[in-house]
């Protein structure tokens, strides 16, 4: 006589009594960072392309055409966002500072990671006095505004578009630094650092193979959450005349252009403003969502 046992089937759904077996499926992104990732893409996009869809020279003046409205003001298809103070055509100006701001973000989050990063493994894994002035170092940097030290940068090495990316990352490597470092000395008496070290591998292979790609998830973070507050920095740079200087052309630049003819001609400083905040607004999603991902404690 055979006994028939059927096990049963998992259950889903939830009960007072009953345990939910089956886990439970992760539903689909938000809209906001499906929109957030096309916005940054887009705007990625035609910064690239900036050069091959611009209709006209960002240089190219025509004073008889000066602070034209655009087409959807009673503007002409010619100049689609309209002309400056100087006649020179609005939406070419702003794809080329749309390409020049994000140039600078990118290239100031790369710096400032490679930056803090060595200095956080540096100093965590020396220690002793070369982990105290590393410290030191940074927390002098964080104490002081950022803003207050890329200006006082700028004034003392120039206004060179180089020298600005490198004042611009290096003004915001101290927050790498304190996170690789934090991760290093938490690191530092995990089993499989203990493993590493007593099979004979030295301080710097331990720090590279092992305690290196931990700080990923948490650098990856920061630098998304950082993109955005370097936008508004080389803004704010360029805004004040002391970041991108003529004939380039910025976000900012375009800004400062345009605080003469707010009442006049307010689109002209309009449409560099809903790029900045577009762009920072993006890139301030993604980097919830990232953290949101990356996070374990942060999962439900």
């Amino acid at each position: 006589m055979s006994i028939d046992i059927r096990v049963p089937e998992p259950i889903v759904g939830e009960t007072e009594d009953k345990l939910v077996l089956a886990p439970p499926r992760r539903g689909r992104p938000p809209a906001a960072r499906i929109i957030s990732l096309s916005i940054l893409f887009l705007m990625i996009l035609l910064a690239l392309a900036a050069p091959a869809i611009t209709p006209h020279d960002i240089s190219e003046q025509s004073l008889l055409s000066r602070l034209q409205p655009p087409v959807f003001a009673g503007g002409t298809y010619d100049h689609p966002l309209g002309t400056d103070h100087l006649g020179r055509d609005v939406f070419s100006r702003l794809l080329f500072a749309t390409r020049t701001t994000l140039f600078i973000a990118f290239a100031g989050v790369f710096i400032g990671v490679v930056a803090g990063t060595l200095g956080g493994l540096i100093s965590g894994t020396l220690g002793g006095w070369a982990d105290q002035f590393l410290s030191a170092v940074v927390d002098a940097q964080a104490a002081v505004p950022t803003t207050l030290v890329a200006l006082t940068a700028v004034a003392l090495a120039g206004t060179h578009p180089l020298v600005l990316v490198l004042i611009i990352g290096f003004s915001d490597y101290y927050r790498y630094a304190r996170i690789v470092r934090g991760q290093v000395v938490a690191l530092q008496g995990r089993s499989f650092i203990e493993a590493a070290r007593c099979s004979g591998a030295s301080p710097w292979r331990i720090a590279m193979r092992h305690v290196l790609p931990n700080t990923f998830s948490p650098v990856v973070v920061l630098a998304s959450l950082s993109f955005a507050e370097i936008v508004v920095l080389e803004s704010s740079l360029s805004f004040l005349g002391v970041g991108v200087q003529p004939p380039n052309v910025s976000l900012g630049s375009l800004l400062g252009e345009a605080r003469n003819y707010l009442i006049s001609t307010p689109w002209l400083a309009i449409f560099p403003c809903v790029v900045i905040v577009m762009i920072t607004v993006a890139a301030a999603t993604i980097g919830d969502w990232l953290r949101a991902s990356l996070d374990p404690r942060s999962r439900t």
